[in-house]
C-alpha cells in the first residue's frame, strides 16, 4: 500500500540589523507535539527554504545558533522564533 503526503515548504531570508543578507545561517523548523524537525542553511542572499513541512502542523522556526559548518556564528536573532501553522489552501 502506498499512502501519499503532501509537504509544504516555508521561505523566507535572514538579514543583519544593517539590512545586510547574511550566508551560511542555519535555519530550523521544529514541531515539538509531532515530532518533525527540518533544518535548511541561507545561501549569500540569504534566502532559505524549508522544504517537507506536513500539513496540519504548526512549527516553531528560528535561526540555529550554529552555522554550516556546526560553529556558533549567530549571538542573537530578533524574533527568536516565529510559529508557522501549514495548513490545507
Amino acid at each position: 500500500m502506498l499512502k501519499l503526503i503532501n509537504s509544504y515548504s516555508a521561505t523566507g531570508v535572514v538579514t543583519l540589523l544593517s539590512g545586510q543578507p547574511k550566508g551560511e545561517v542555519s535555519v530550523e523548523a521544529r514541531s515539538e507535539s509531532k515530532g518533525y524537525f527540518e533544518e535548511t542553511v541561507t545561501d549569500s542572499h540569504g534566502n532559505y527554504r524549508l522544504r517537507g513541512l506536513q500539513p496540519d502542523t504548526v512549527y516553531v522556526v528560528k535561526v540555529a545558533r550554529r552555522d554550516a559548518l556546526g560553529s556558533s556564528n549567530i549571538e542573537r536573532a530578533s524574533p527568536d522564533s516565529i510559529a508557522v501553522k501549514v495548513s490545507f489552501l
